[in-house]
């Protein structure tokens, strides 16, 4: 899914002229030099650039006593108070930027994505509904709804969104999220295409590899998970899901030593995993040792009495 707090850092503001550079002749928010409104605007820009968030909020709120319904001010205050986790507040100054300047597609999907990251997922869909009616197609406000469409668990409905904004414009972001969508429907083939491209795109992104290792693993293509796989494990060599589903790629290509290694990884990264354990036992067996395969299954069974795959192995031995 999509990195939101990312993508409000990304965002940038409307309305206000170019924040002039800061200096250490102005202090607070200049206090002596009765600045105007859109001069406060600007000094709120300004302090957001350079990380200085409890002045730019107190630039923001200084600008709006004196230009109350600017709707611009309004919606950097809201974009200024989402990057600081302040959710609730920042609603109510999108709501009322919104509410000001009801055509602004910025506003509309700021606003939907601070709450989604609120969890309020249906009134993110109905903002992101709003502003698809006024700007049609837009890729953006169709994005983030296929985000809130999948979250709410209707991913025909998400995936339907995300083609729709891939036919205007296509990123990694995008891709990985269709991509994901197609694995969640089980649209497994569509998903391996799509996450493929989207890891070209960005093969920097440990997220889209294990994806894509998922995808390869449900399409019944274990070469192409396990390529994946081994990228996540460099990418990320902490992440144990990625260790387990490359042992079990591993075992699916009866590549059984390299298998076993990735457990053992796997199990080292989670203590207490019963899959890790069962997949150790699996690569054991093949490899003749039958003692240490049992060991590893009676371990599984302890840490999940109901891994049906590891009781039917020991009923077997």
């Amino acid at each position: 899914m999509r990195f939101l707090l990312i993508a409000l850092t990304a965002l940038v503001s409307v309305g206000c002229a170019a924040a002039p550079e800061l200096s250490d002749s102005r202090s607070d928010v200049m206090p002596d030099a009765q600045p105007s409104a859109e001069e406060l605007c600007q000094a709120g820009r300004a302090y957001s650039a350079s990380g200085e968030s409890e002045k730019a909020v107190a630039a923001l709120r200084r600008c709006l006593q004196d230009r109350p319904n600017s709707a611009q001010a309004h919606y950097q205050l809201g974009l200024e108070l989402s990057r600081q986790g302040k959710s609730k507040a920042a609603i109510d100054e999108l709501e009322r930027a919104r509410q000001l300047d009801p055509k602004s597609r910025e506003t509309a999907l700021l606003l939907g994505m601070t709450y989604d990251l609120s969890g309020e997922t249906e009134k993110a869909l109905s903002v992101y509904r709003e502003g698809i009616a006024k700007h049609p197609g837009d890729p953006g406000l169709l994005h983030e709804m296929g985000n809130s469409l999948l979250v709410l668990g209707r991913s025909s409905e998400a995936i339907e969104a995300f083609e729709q904004a891939a036919s205007k414009k296509t990123s990694a972001d995008l891709l990985g999220d269709l991509g994901y969508a197609y694995l969640v429907a089980a649209k497994n083939e569509k998903a391996l295409s799509v996450l493929g491209r989207a890891a070209k795109l960005a093969p920097e992104r440990a997220d889209i590899a294990l994806n894509l290792g998922r995808a390869g693993l449900a399409a019944g293509k274990p070469a192409v998970a396990a390529e994946a796989l081994e990228s996540l494990t460099r990418l990320d060599p902490q992440n144990s899901q990625g260790w387990l589903l490359l042992a079990l790629a591993r075992i699916r290509l009866r590549v059984f030593d390299k298998a076993e290694a990735a457990a053992r990884r796997a199990i080292a990264l989670s203590e207490k995993s019963p899959k890790a354990y069962f997949l150790l036992g699996v690569a054991l067996d093949a490899l003749g040792h039958r003692k240490a395969a049992h060991k590893a299954m009676l371990r599984a069974i302890k840490l999940d009495p109901k891994l049906s795959a590891a009781r039917k192995w020991l009923k077997k031995k």
